[in-house]
């Protein structure tokens, strides 16, 4: 892949992270949103 695109991966991952925790404080539900976000870098830890 080219640095370009790596580049746009990133910031679309991102920008769905913002969102995911945009919409947990939207909604109160925190805690889902801190779980979800600790489950995901677990994976991305773990590769």
């Amino acid at each position: 892949m080219d640095l370009s695109e790596q580049r746009i991966l990133g910031s679309l991952v991102l920008l769905a992270g913002i969102s995911c925790l945009a919409i947990g404080l939207y909604t109160d539900q925190l805690t889902t949103v801190t779980e979800i976000i600790g489950n995901v870098l677990k994976a991305a830890i773990a590769g």
